[in-house]
């Protein structure tokens, strides 16, 4: 391993205010759908998170995201995720 890193994808509004050194912000794409998904077991095929069973897991790398649906969701656990899964879950590699 290197450590080095030729590109990273990352959410505008994750970023710091001030990159490090030796970073720029190459491109700012247009905006696609802003809506989340949610990816659940074929368990739950069916159910939404208002249905899920009591104490049922919900992985997130947001935890903007996580505050928000506790608020809404208090059923639920939330689990942080490591953000890789969901780049990977959507990668054309992936398929």
């Amino acid at each position: 391993m290197t450590n080095r890193v030729d590109l990273v994808v990352h959410s505008l509004k994750d970023l710091p205010t001030s990159l490090p050194a030796g970073f720029t912000i190459g491109a700012v794409l247009k905006r696609e759908n802003p809506h989340d998904a949610v990816v659940l077991h074929p368990s739950n095929a069916g159910k939404t998170l208002d249905t899920l069973p009591e104490k049922s897991v919900i992985g997130t790398s947001s935890l903007r995201r996580a505050a928000q649906l506790k608020k809404r969701f208090p059923h639920l656990e939330f689990k942080d995720i490591v953000s890789f899964v969901t780049v990977f879950l959507f990668s054309p590699w992936s398929c």
